[in-house]
């Protein structure tokens, strides 16, 4: 067993460190720590087998005339491995860790980034790598960052955490500080007043798969509710959202104002004022605006399902649209869409498909894949 104290003079800074970002960013409940157990060995990187290779680390498709990984010390003498991305093909180091089923887990992570086109980062997954559970993911990104995952296991007795660059494609590098997984557990109330009597006011459930959902949808109905049938009628559920936005400082993107007219851009504001809402949950979603001939054809709110990892979530404020997908394009958005009670200005499928038929998606993120801390 070797510790290295890494001097400056054996700092290595190989080329410009290239990652990619896949922010996910989507919370149910604000967790709290219920152990302390280091479940990653190593995890700070002080013990190295080899120059090339930290102790209890898998480094893959190396030896030792192929050397990738190396040590690293900071200013203040921190170790890091840092992983340089520097042949068309994947390069990441592993370690596999034992872990319970029907738990929550947190991933915090110490990053330093220097990331052009081709993805890198933190990447958890089932022992076999078939499948990933839960991802931070960026491109074109030099920072220094501390990210922290929250994810759910249903069944796995050890999950295979691998920092670096899954895909095929050189450049960039990436420097991991620390690493440390740890048990969680999910508080049965919210920070947000607001987000207590909500849950209260429409029997919010965000407990599994199909609950979130639901709960999701409920949250979606009320919004178009409160704003389209707010005048008359529902005064009472327009000025309650109106004093919900207020309380907790969000903004409502002038929505109220658009009702009756400039009803073409509702399918915006209305997306943007659900996404304000759900941040009182800890729930993260953001717009994505489908675009032709650079005009914006339509927006949709994409949300990520912490029980479902595998597939893209998004509604249609404006048709009263579901939509669950594997692939993340305007085609198969247009496949799945299904009618759901949100109460939209329409429910129509068709007029959906007229809209972003042969359009481009644009969105500042492409995918969710943990809480919101």
């Amino acid at each position: 067993m070797k510790s290295f104290g890494i001097s400056g003079n054996l700092s290595v800074m190989i080329g410009k460190m290239f990652w990619a970002s896949i922010l996910l960013i989507s919370c149910e409940r604000s967790p709290k720590a219920i152990g302390t157990d280091e479940l990653v060995k190593n995890r700070k990187f002080n013990y190295w087998d080899e120059y090339w290779k930290p102790q209890n680390w898998n480094v893959l498709n190396t030896n030792n005339t192929d050397r990738y990984v190396v040590p690293y010390d900071t200013i203040v003498g921190v170790n890091c491995a840092a992983i340089f991305n520097n042949k068309k093909e994947p390069r990441y180091i592993s370690q596999k860790v034992p872990v319970k089923g029907k738990q929550y887990y947190k991933i915090t992570a110490d990053l330093k980034m220097d990331l052009d086109k081709v993805p890198g980062g933190l990447f958890v997954s089932d022992p076999a790598n078939e499948k990933i559970i839960s991802k931070y993911q960026a491109v074109y990104n030099r920072k220094k960052k501390k990210i922290q995952l929250l994810f759910w296991n249903e069944g796995l007795d050890s999950i295979e955490l691998r920092l670096g660059f899954i895909k095929e494609g050189n450049g960039g590098n990436l420097k991991v500080c620390s690493i440390r997984l740890e048990e969680y557990k999910i508080a049965s109330t919210f920070v947000s007043q607001s987000a207590n009597e909500l849950t209260k006011k429409l029997d919010l459930n965000f407990s599994n798969l199909f609950e979130f959902d639901r709960s999701i949808y409920k949250l979606a109905r009320f919004v178009n509710s409160s704003v389209l049938e707010g005048h008359g009628k529902n005064d009472l559920n327009r000025n309650y959202l109106i004093s919900i936005l207020k309380k907790n400082h969000l903004n409502d993107y002038g929505v109220f104002d658009v009702i009756p007219k400039d009803i073409d851009v509702y399918d915006l504001k209305s997306s943007l004022l659900l996404k304000e809402i759900l941040t009182m949950f800890n729930i993260y979603g953001t717009e994505v605006n489908f675009y032709k001939d650079g005009k914006r054809k339509h927006t949709l709110l994409e949300y990520f399902n912490p029980y479902d990892t595998n597939t893209y979530r998004f509604i249609d404020m404006y048709f009263s649209l579901k939509a669950q997908v594997a692939e993340r394009n305007p085609h198969s958005i247009i496949e799945n869409a299904r009618l759901c009670d949100l109460n939209g200005k329409f429910s129509s499928k068709e007029f959906l498909e007229k809209r972003i038929h042969n359009t481009s998606m644009s969105s500042n993120e492409n995918q969710f894949l943990t809480f919101q801390f």
